[in-house]
């Protein structure tokens, strides 16, 4: 866990030693970091690793001199609090990441035109948790739920029962679906069983022999101070929520699912297309004719007859009709088009490669697919599964 929170603040406080334990030990020179939004990295494992040597290197130490000074059932409860207070925060992280589409946003259109079979397991997963609103809605509020009850002790029990549930439906979908949150949601499950070991004996009492059984009590770190540790705990929870919303709201409304959206976002299929003079017929076999263009934001997917895909980042000009179009490892190419759109019917003028273009679209919305207009529906006559 350690050092959470200081990580948000200080940035990774442990790398220069986890990059020394990478080369010394295992012979890394280069080390995959956080910049590739994965956490299941090389230096993720090697960051484990690392944590595990010095924890194991700071017990002994405390074993061997600070033992007498600061007794093990003090540093039990200190441990225990600050693992309730990990797990707990990043329950509320997840879920309100849910409620605000950080997570589970509705697909694109490139999403959308994709074939299941070209799909990963982890899009196919975003894919159908996106497209249904409440269900993603129902899952973040029990995360959030489930976090704030086991920050209080009186419900402490419950929230971990709930957690636990939770997580391994959670561990269960990253690793079969190989979402790269594989060891992060693993170690939320283990530090969630690991809070709930002083509650074991009763559970199993309750549970599975019938018998009366009282929950053990927590005890709280000493302190004079209890309004001042109940102001603190309150400014924590807020501050915490309200952070958390002003993090994913600001990502929602400025590029996320909520940012305005523009016109001309949308999937075109080709119904004609002219290079200089010559209308190109649609054969399968041309590599030069487009078969396809999606537009979404400021990124397209131009797919040719032959299914070979370009990908481009664009910049569209509302006021002067203009796409101007960029390959994505090369931004210093540039093609500017003209494009007209009016009643479903979209068309792009100007020079592509060297050579005049002039192509004619039909454009497919969100209405237009059924995983997105299929509705709810409280009676069924017959099973609609396309």
């Amino acid at each position: 866990m350690f050092p959470f929170p200081l990580e948000n603040f200080f940035g990774g406080i442990f790398d220069p030693v986890i990059f020394f334990v990478g080369e010394a030990l295992f012979g890394l020179t280069l080390l995959a970091k956080k910049s590739s939004h994965s956490g299941d990295t090389t230096f993720d494992y090697v960051r484990i690793g690392t944590l595990l040597l010095l924890s194991i290197f700071s017990g002994l130490i405390y074993l061997l001199t600070l033992k007498n000074k600061f007794p093990i059932q003090r540093l039990r409860n200190v441990t225990f609090l600050y693992a309730k207070y990990y797990v707990g925060l990043f329950m509320i992280n997840y879920g309100i990441a849910k409620l605000c589409e950080g997570q589970f946003s509705m697909p694109s259109y490139g999403k959308l035109e994709q074939t299941f079979g070209n799909s990963s397991p982890m899009g196919l997963l975003w894919t159908f948790m996106g497209v249904s609103k409440p269900y993603t809605i129902f899952i973040g509020c029990s995360q959030i739920f489930s976090g704030y009850l086991i920050l209080f002790k009186r419900t402490q029990t419950v929230g971990l029962l709930l957690t636990t549930v939770i997580m391994i439906n959670v561990v269960l979908i990253n690793f079969c679906y190989d979402v790269p949150v594989k060891l992060f949601s693993s170690h939320l499950v283990l530090i969630t069983v690991f809070l709930a070991i002083p509650d074991l004996k009763s559970l199993y009492a309750f549970f599975i022999l019938r018998l009366p059984a009282q929950l053990p009590v927590i005890v709280s770190l000493e302190t004079k101070h209890k309004t001042a540790r109940f102001i603190l705990k309150a400014l924590v929870i807020v501050g915490y929520t309200v952070f958390c919303f002003t993090i994913f709201l600001n990502y929602s409304f400025t590029s996320g699912p909520y940012a305005a959206q523009s016109r001309i976002n949308g999937a075109y299929y080709t119904d004609k297309f002219v290079i200089e003079n010559d209308t190109v017929p649609p054969l399968t076999s041309d590599s030069i004719r487009w078969k396809s263009i999606i537009i979404s934001q400021s990124f397209s997917k131009v797919t040719k007859m032959t299914d070979s895909v370009e990908r481009f980042n664009i910049a569209v000009d509302s006021i002067a009709r203009t796409i101007t179009f960029s390959p994505l490892d090369k931004a210093e190419i540039k093609y500017r088009l003209n494009y007209a759109e009016n009643d479903g019917r979209f068309q792009l003028t100007g020079i592509w490669k060297g050579k005049r273009v002039t192509a004619f679209f039909s454009k497919k919305t969100y209405g237009d697919y059924p995983l997105i207009n299929r509705g709810f529906h409280w009676i069924n006559e017959t099973i609609y599964n396309t």
